[in-house]
């Protein structure tokens, strides 16, 4: 790029002297935006008009764009295309109808521009002119200092409030006309600067244009009302005759410039478009490429597309992360580099050797292939190696086969893999993956499940190293990451609860207390199935334990002896809650229960003979001897039950009674209705329930015929008391209801002729 810098600048000055008087200074404006501007956008061209203003702002063009200018009306003075290549840079091409000379002069120009370093950028453009029938061709070059980037389509001023300087401070320069043979323009300088105010959206735009024999000035402001309008002011040598406005409105894809020049009083029109996805859309495919190929392990071309994803200049946490992540495989790519060289190396001493190891060699560069799929040097030496390649493929196949068949399937897979390295299509290696890849989705489900089981009982030790197999092949399941972290969750509260028992189980051991201790210890056990401390101190504490044990089953016999069951069976539980496999033990708490319930059973059948008889207080007292013996007898605890709930009921209907004969007869049927609820089959208390209704009905009625009679008397307040007894007695007798209402009806006529 200096080369070429250096041999332009010097065609210039060497090409200046010759045939001077044949050539013309170039006043070019071929965007309206320029000329709102004060006729210079050396670095503030952000659309394809940059082909002619500076090509090395062509980098900001992240996409493929185009623009039409029309210096009056229907004519077309300037045409032109972009295209983006990642890495490479914006390409771009125009065509032009040039005002300057009497004699019409069409140009073309190609224009390429990219990043140099940073912020700094470099391009370069070609231009092919013709003047009646001559043609001409010339170059030019360009430079840019900042962020060609801000105030492209969809990046506004105000965006940039909080970013570097440089993104905001723009300085450029731009070398026109270098002529290749004969020439037509003078070859001109133009330098640029720009500043962005991104809180108010202004922008200062300068140039300085150096041309023989007229160098111009040019100052313009912009105004960034919103994300749709931009107002522009120009000025060129501070000449207000020289002065222009302007305008620019986006409409999604579009944007639209117009701008009035007062010294040429002209119009002029721009429409710029974008023509391809935005660059967050075209960024994307070249991630999801890269992501695709490092999945297949191509680190090489993974690299490369995420370099491309990231000269898209895409501001956002994405980008950032793939930076990250593209260092990450740029230093393993590094190493894999050393690597592949030192297995090249060894490759050739392989085939260099008075007997040449072709199969090792093919093995070497097979290994080559596994690091890098992509690797060319690799590729051309294993063609070379068919033969000795055939031999390895049948090793393979036939190792794979073997370890197959043995259940060893990483190894299985790592020969069968090898085979595709050297044939991607074979058919036999492509089914024995397929059918591994199924058999480690099962061990996969198996190793889960198993885990799932061994958390739930809470052996979280052994849960972990389920899990920990489940992922082994299959790394991807989500449900086994999902337990593997809560499996390691639980085992550090563990691990807590774990130390508090030991500590425990040490304090009552100082005690002497070695049956509590040794089940604190068991419960550390519970908790970490090889807890070493644990261990240790119960086979410490297992003479002791076994002492206290025997003693404890020696008491249990002399309980049982004596017919004490209930110390009995607590001391063979206290030996068996020590040691659960205690068979004597069992056998004597088993015995024992069994003497238990022969003695309770003459009890239980008195009671039930009683139950029977409706001696109600003499079963009580036969349940309750035999759950003296044997507390938890199912049959004693419900036939005591029944007894309680029957002498309930006799009890109920002596009170029912009673009220009857208080004459409390609401009382005495709400009671025998709780019997009945109770007891639905009994039929005293039907009858009893029955003959309180027809007393009830007996009142009622005795009731109304009293309340008719005061009625009749015209005692109309007297009546209405006793028909509120009978309403108490039957809250929906008709005729109670109807003459109260008659009485009060009579009571308040009464009052209306006492107040006239």
């Amino acid at each position: 790029m200096k080369k070429l810098l250096f041999v332009s600048i010097l065609n210039c000055f060497c090409f200046t002297s010759l045939t001077l008087s044949q050539t013309s200074i170039e006043v070019f404006r071929p965007n309206a935006r320029a000329m709102a501007l004060g006729g210079s956008l050396v670095v503030q061209a952000r659309d394809p008009s940059t082909i002619y203003w500076n090509p090395a702002a062509l980098s900001g063009l992240k996409d493929r764009e185009m623009l039409i200018s029309i210096n009056g009306p229907f004519t077309f003075d300037f045409v032109s295309l972009t295209q983006v290549v990642p890495l490479i840079g914006t390409f771009g091409a125009s065509l032009s109808r040039l005002p300057a000379l009497p004699e019409r002069v069409d140009r073309g120009t190609l224009a390429w521009g990219r990043r140099l370093y940073k912020r700094v950028f470099v391009g370069n453009k070609f231009d092919f002119l013709k003047q009646d029938s001559t043609l001409f061709a010339s170059t030019g070059l360009g430079i840019f200092f900042g962020n060609p980037g801000v105030g492209v389509l969809d990046k506004q001023w105000q965006e940039f409030a909080n970013s570097k300087l440089l993104d905001k401070l723009n300085f450029g320069m731009t070398v026109h006309n270098i002529p290749l043979g004969k020439r037509i323009f003078e070859p001109s300088v133009m330098f640029g600067f720009s500043y962005i105010f991104p809180t108010p959206g202004l922008l200062l735009n300068t140039g300085y244009h150096i041309q023989k024999g007229e160098n111009t000035n040019h100052l313009g402001l912009g105004f960034e009302f919103n994300r749709k309008v931009t107002i522009f002011l120009g000025l060129e040598d501070l000449d207000f005759d020289e002065s222009a406005v302007g305008f620019q409105y986006t409409r999604d894809n579009f944007v639209f410039n117009f701008s009035y020049s007062k010294n040429s009083d002209k119009l002029l029109f721009t429409l710029s478009a974008r023509i391809s996805p935005a660059p967050a859309a075209l960024a994307e495919r070249y991630y999801e490429r890269g992501v695709e190929r490092l999945t297949l392990k191509k680190y090489k071309s993974a690299s490369r597309e995420f370099k491309k994803y990231l000269d898209f200049d895409l501001l956002d946490a994405k980008s950032d992360s793939t930076k990250i992540l593209l260092s990450d495989l740029t230093k393993r790519l590094a190493r894999t580099e050393v690597i592949i060289d030192s297995l090249f190396l060894l490759s050739s001493r392989l085939l260099t050797q008075e007997n040449p190891k072709f199969f090792r060699a093919a093995y070497v560069l097979t290994r080559i292939k596994e690091l890098d799929p992509d690797n060319f040097d690799a590729a051309v030496k294993l063609n070379a190696l068919k033969p000795a390649v055939d031999v390895l493929i049948k090793k393979s196949l036939s190792d794979g086969d073997a370890e197959f068949n043995a259940e060893k399937y990483f190894a299985a897979e790592r020969s069968f893999k090898r085979v595709l390295i050297f044939d991607k299509k074979h058919p036999t290696a492509t089914k024995y993956l397929a059918d591994i890849d199924k058999i480690k989705n099962e061990l996969a489900e198996e190793y889960f499940f198993r885990g799932l089981g061994y958390y739930r009982d809470k052996s979280f030790r052994i849960a972990e190293q389920e899990f920990k197999r489940a992922l082994e092949f299959d790394e991807k399941k989500e449900e086994v990451i999902k337990y593997l972290g809560r499996t390691r969750q639980e085992i550090r509260k563990n691990l807590k609860r774990v130390s508090k028992l030991l500590r425990e189980g040490e304090a009552l051991e100082q005690q002497r207390n070695y049956v509590g201790a040794t089940n604190k210890y068991l419960e550390v056990l519970k908790l970490d199935p090889g807890n070493s401390p644990s261990t240790s101190s119960i086979a410490k504490l297992r003479p002791k334990i076994n002492r206290f044990i025997q003693d404890k089953y020696t008491k249990g016999l002399r309980f049982h002896r004596n017919e004490n069951y209930p110390e009995a069976i607590e001391a063979f539980l206290n030996v068996l809650s020590i040691n659960p496999d205690h068979l004597d033990a069992k056998r004597k708490l088993a015995r024992v229960r069994l003497d238990r319930r022969e003695k309770a059973f003459p009890y239980l059948k008195q009671g039930e003979m009683f139950f029977q008889q409706g001696d109600w207080q003499s079963a009580l007292e036969s349940y309750a001897k035999a759950l003296e013996i044997e507390p938890s007898n199912s049959k004693a605890l419900q036939g005591g039950k029944d007894v309680q709930k029957k002498l309930q009921i006799v009890n109920l209907i002596e009170r029912g009674r009673q009220k009857v004969n208080e004459k409390k007869y609401l009382q005495a049927e709400t009671i025998f209705g709780d019997i009945l609820r109770m007891d639905p089959g009994n039929r005293i208390v039907k009858i009893e329930l029955n003959d309180t209704r027809n007393k009830i009905n007996e009142l009622t009625e005795e009731y109304f015929n009293d309340g008719i009679n005061l009625f009749t008397l015209d005692r109309y307040q007297d009546a209405i008391g006793i028909w509120n007894r009978v309403l108490e007695l039957d809250s929906n007798h008709k005729g109670a209801l109807e003459y109260k209402q008659k009485a009060i009806e009579r009571i308040e006529a009464l009052k209306r002729i006492q107040n006239r």
